[in-house]
């Protein structure tokens, strides 16, 4: 026979734990947009310059800080919701062509649904910040770091005109160079 303190016990246990499971694994509907500094080639291929386009028809890639994936594309006005993801940091990179977007989440909260607001030239700059820190520094910086890192003005417009030029600005020299400059300052010894 189980005794009353006992069953009080369990219940207390089951309780905490069936409570803090949204902290350990739960998963939650994300959704946010996706923008860049250019319009991309409509019908007549002429693109158009300004300060925030959406990025449309791009295939979203959200990579877990465990190595899991999750993948989605954004609709006409480069808006996207995922399902299912694992409340957890995370990697986003949005792809259409040569060009890549980026945004690092870091998920502290535990809501079953969760706006992740808009990945553009700054979300970008500061994923160069973290790959070139992840390149130098391999066990140092984490997914949730990313979205602390504050970009210099110069990265952000490297980043900026690689996006015009319809190119992946994580591959760009200027950026690299840029993002490495910033974890020398950063990291010096």
């Amino acid at each position: 026979m189980v005794s009353v303190g006992r069953l009080v016990g369990l219940v207390v246990i089951f309780i905490f734990f069936a409570g803090c499971t949204p902290f350990f694994g739960a998963k939650t509907v994300m959704y946010g947009c996706v923008r860049v500094p250019v319009a991309l080639p409509g019908i007549d291929g002429d693109l158009e310059v300004g300060n925030d386009f959406p990025f449309p028809h791009a295939v979203v890639e959200i990579r877990g800080e465990n190595g899991e994936r999750w993948e989605t594309v954004t609709d006409g006005q480069g808006k996207y919701q995922i399902e299912g993801v694992e409340s957890q940091p995370f990697l986003l990179y949005a792809r259409r062509g040569r060009m890549v977007v980026a945004q690092g989440v870091s998920l502290l909260s535990s809501k079953e649904t969760r706006d992740l607001g808009v990945a553009n030239c700054y979300t970008t700059a500061q994923v160069a910040i973290f790959e070139a820190a992840s390149s130098l520094y391999e066990e140092a910086v984490y997914f949730r770091d990313i979205p602390h890192f504050t970009p210099s003005s110069a990265l952000v417009t490297f980043v900026r005109e690689a996006f015009l030029r319809q190119e992946n600005p994580l591959e760009d020299p200027r950026v690299k160079e840029e993002a490495h400059r910033l974890i020398d300052v950063w990291f010096a010894q």
